[in-house]
């Protein structure tokens, strides 16, 4: 029953739907003759070439944005599309018109005409390439995205469904997860100081208990400008430089902000960003029996591989018998001692062979043994005579035997 105090012309109001509404905007647009064969001017955005022929893209000034269509018979028309890409910036001819599937307003273009570059893409594109250079955006800096965070900090608007959606999924998956959320500011004049101080405060948050696993800076999408603040070139470095992993949540699918080339991950949508940073606590609970499982079949059958080592081992004849090794070795030395005799016999033989030859061989060298034979040898002036020729008459000279000298004068010397 309705409250009384409602007034009464809201029974009898009629409802309308969302198609009604489209409908009725629809034609609004289409009887508008100011909206028909106009030129507009802008930059293009995201721009998309469907294999079918047709081609979408956004148009935008400073504040704005609107999509463009360009069907595939309007390619006829010979528009010099090769040089239209994102960041240019054209003059199209068209009407506008309403999509009525989701009340979507456009432009189709029936004619288009280059201008040059845009200045904001200009800007950014200069951005993108200094922070580059620079190694922001490489992925071999990026910080790994833990498998099981405990603690997950947010940075979002306290306003809103972002937040709600994030909490629901993540509470959802693991439900024993820490949430530390900061509420700021991701929108206006005062959106860039609000989200550096809060991405500091997660970096340097101290607590015993509690230490952030991963930060998740989300907002719902937005317009162009918008979303101008996730390109500013401070909350880029702060993405980069974050000693926390930062999954980037813009929800954004037509312009893709600098902050998520430097995040560690980019998520299309907060929800998708929720769903990447906490794992589904089930899942990871079946992993984790999986993996007892698979341990302690594992263990099992290394148990049973010992067994029968163990058991082979056991029946081997050392440990049946093991006097019977010891034996077999004492008969291996017995057999080496006795060759080693044997070698060292016949070694000592051969060396007494030797020393009996070269005794001979002395004996034969004994500079006396001709003296003992009978010989005699003479000396004059303590040098030995080896020529007769050497001596004549009056010489005084030794003549030595074996066991004794003569002195004589020579008194007459032949020659023979």
């Amino acid at each position: 029953m309705l409250n009384e105090n409602i007034p009464r012309i809201f029974e009898q109001e009629e409802i309308y739907t969302p198609s009604l509404i489209i409908k009725y905007t629809y034609n609004l647009i289409k009887n508008q003759q100011v909206l028909k064969n106009i030129w507009v001017e802008g930059e293009v955005l995201n721009l998309r070439k469907i294999s079918n022929g047709h081609i979408y893209f956004y148009l935008k000034d400073e504040e704005s944005s609107i999509q463009c269509t360009v069907f595939n018979y309007e390619l006829r028309q010979n528009f010099v599309l090769s040089e239209i890409v994102d960041g240019k910036k054209i003059k199209i001819f068209g009407n506008v018109t309403l999509y009525k599937k989701n009340g979507t307003l456009q432009i189709n273009v029936l004619k288009i005409e280059s201008i040059g570059k845009g200045n904001i893409y200009e800007i950014l594109r200069k951005l993108y390439d200094k922070l580059n250079r620079e190694g922001l955006f490489d992925s071999s800096r990026k910080k790994k995205i833990p498998l099981l965070p405990i603690n997950l900090g947010i940075i979002t608007s306290e306003m809103g469904a972002v937040l709600r959606d994030i909490v629901k999924i993540a509470r959802k998956r693991f439900p024993q997860i820490n949430i530390i959320f900061v509420p700021t500011i991701i929108q206006g004049k005062e959106a860039k100081n609000q989200i550096l101080k809060s991405l500091e405060f997660l970096n340097g948050w101290q607590h015993p208990e509690y230490k952030i696993d991963v930060i998740i800076v989300a907002r719902g999408g937005g317009s162009f400008d918008e979303l101008l603040v996730f390109n500013d070139e401070e909350i880029v470095r702060a993405f980069a430089n974050s000693k926390i992993p930062v999954i980037s949540a813009i929800g954004h699918q037509i312009d893709h902000p600098l902050c998520e080339y430097a995040a560690d991950y980019a998520a299309a949508t907060p929800s998708e960003a929720a769903e990447r940073s906490v794992p589904e606590i089930s899942e990871i609970y079946k992993i984790l029996n999986s993996c007892a499982e698979r341990m302690k079949k594992a263990l099992i059958f290394k148990i049973q591989i010992y067994k029968e080592k163990l058991s082979s081992i056991s029946r081997k004849n050392i440990y049946e018998q093991p006097v019977d090794i010891l034996n077999e070795y004492y008969q291996i030395l017995d057999n080496l001692n006795t060759r080693l005799i044997e070698k060292i016999k016949l070694k000592l033989n051969k060396k007494k062979t030797e020393l009996l030859l070269l005794r001979e061989k002395i004996i034969q060298l004994d500079p006396d043994l001709p003296l003992k034979k009978g010989f005699f040898y003479l000396k004059k002036d303590n040098q030995t005579v080896k020529e007769i020729s050497k001596l004549k008459p009056d010489d005084q000279i030794e003549i030595f035997s074996h066991k004794g000298k003569l002195r004589a004068i020579i008194t007459e010397v032949h020659m023979d």
